[in-house]
């Protein structure tokens, strides 16, 4: 059987300003789009969350969030769910956005899923080493992702 938990890192609201959402839009389009959802057409709320996954011996993590630099609170939705982090054996990062890549490092500078192989597309970690504000993250992590073609079968 295969069970899957949500698990909640961060909430937070941003002011509707067109700088980070709706960048190529202005601000009334984004605010008649909010306003169209029934939502505040001022500001933008977001979620960050990921996803924990049992199959079998595995315990997959889906994104790490933004980790306990930026007051995440992933590890203690992972608690909540009965999981250690040496627990997790695989994180699969969608993409190397810091809101998906930021808890794979502790507030101790270290690996928050030691046993854990880190698996993000060859593409996504090669952009990912090219961000000069991700050289710190990179390094702690270096050595145990392993990379993938998008589409190839996960063994």
């Amino acid at each position: 059987p295969v069970q899957l938990i949500a698990l909640r890192d961060a909430q937070f609201v941003m002011h509707n300003d067109g700088k980070t959402f709706g960048s190529e839009a202005d601000v009334t389009t984004v605010g008649n789009l909010l306003k169209a959802g029934n939502l505040p057409d001022d500001r933008v709320t977001l979620s960050v969350n990921a996803l924990l996954v049992r199959a079998g011996k595995r315990v997959i993590l889906i994104d790490s969030g933004l980790g306990p630099a930026v007051h995440g609170a992933l590890m203690a939705s992972l608690g909540e769910a009965g999981v250690a982090p040496d627990e997790v054996t695989d994180v699969l990062i969608t993409h190397s956005h810091f809101d998906h890549v930021g808890g794979l490092a502790g507030a101790d500078g270290k690996l928050a899923f030691p046993k854990a192989v880190i698996r993000m597309s060859t593409a996504e970690w090669a952009w990912m080493k090219s961000q000069p504000d991700a050289a710190a993250l990179v390094k702690v992590i270096d050595g145990h992702v392993q990379t993938f073609t998008p589409g190839a079968e996960w063994e």
